[in-house]
């Protein structure tokens, strides 16, 4: 088995709480992940759960409070591992007056590139994302959009084994958010691996094989997106809408129905109901056109996951406090 990209162990970060109390305020609590090669990771959670502090760290811009973070076998302060790295921030802040152009040409040499990599490297993304209008351009003229372009340009340019993004969405028009994904997907096919956070699930949900939750500094959730998705979906069986409908089937599940069809769904919860379900179907000579596992979307997952987290935090102060 290959050797994890990244690994993280009972990591820890605090922040100075600025206020008169001198607190610390704690952003990540003993957080523990693996990352193997070719893996495309989602890192996902509300505002404040603690994503973009761990990206952070990853590369160096703050330093961990405790615990251990490596990538490609290094400790993540050392910078030698960055050389096969590219990394999208979330506040993506570069000189003002270069070009895009000489922009991308400094991070291609400072990865170590030759101008003949550089320009074929260039080539490739200017067809992938269109750059070829922003990259004369002085960066203080870039609108928002074109800034994320260039961020993701340079992340890409020197062609890493390793590509980190926050939110690599942000400010892309509908077109520029289809070629990132499609450029995202192809890369992911080369067996690069991806760490991704972002807000847009569904995009996370089209992407991503597996998906870590954090909130509140922990991680909460994590697993292959597919498994955990369809573990609590329920079935879903298809079938010719009767006459009459076996009053029981409506306790078994969901049902809707489509007139145009004359078809009806059930959607059940657990395999018994779906048993149960399937049994009651033949019994009245009701005729199935499909059954199929039931599978959330990524979103309702989240939605679930972090309300129930809530609720549980909820009843453990009651009898706490009891």
């Amino acid at each position: 088995m290959s050797e994890p990209v990244i690994v993280a162990r009972e990591l820890v970060k605090y922040y100075r709480d600025h206020s008169f109390s001198r607190k610390q305020k704690l952003a990540l609590d003993r957080v523990s992940l693996e990352i193997v090669p070719g893996e495309t990771v989602a890192l996902l959670g509300p505002n404040g759960a603690g994503k973009t502090t761990f990206l952070r760290i990853l590369f160096g811009l703050i330093l961990k409070s405790a615990g251990e973070l490596k990538v490609f076998g290094n400790d993540c302060e050392d910078a030698g591992w960055r050389s096969r790295s590219g990394y999208v921030p979330e506040f993506y802040m570069p000189p003002k007056f270069l070009t895009g152009r000489e922009l991308l040409e400094l991070g291609a040499k400072s990865h170590g590139l030759s101008h003949a990599d550089f320009e074929k490297n260039l080539d490739w993304l200017d067809s992938s994302l269109g750059l070829k209008d922003i990259l004369s351009m002085k960066i203080r003229t870039y609108s928002r959009g074109m800034l994320q372009q260039l961020a993701l340009a340079d992340c890409l340019i020197a062609d890493p084994d390793l590509i980190v993004m926050d939110e690599p969405t942000a400010n892309l028009d509908a077109i520029s958010r289809r070629k990132m994904k499609e450029l995202l997907r192809y890369l992911a096919g080369k067996g690069k691996t991806i760490l991704l956070s972002s807000h847009i699930l569904s995009e996370i949900e089209e992407l991503c094989d597996k998906v870590i939750f954090i909130k509140e500094g922990k991680i909460i959730q994590s697993g292959k997106t597919r498994e955990l998705l369809g573990a609590e979906g329920g079935y879903l069986i298809t079938f010719k809408t009767p006459i009459a409908m076996p009053e029981l089937l409506e306790k078994l599940g969901e049902l809707t129905f489509d007139p145009a069809s004359k078809t009806s769904e059930l959607k059940t919860r657990t395999e018994s109901d779906k048993d149960l379900a399937i049994r009651v179907m033949a019994e009245n000579n009701i005729s199935i056109d499909a059954l199929q596992l039931g599978q959330k979307t990524l979103e309702e997952y989240f939605l679930e996951l972090v309300q129930e987290k809530v609720l549980e935090k909820y009843l453990l102060e009651i009898i706490k406090d009891q």
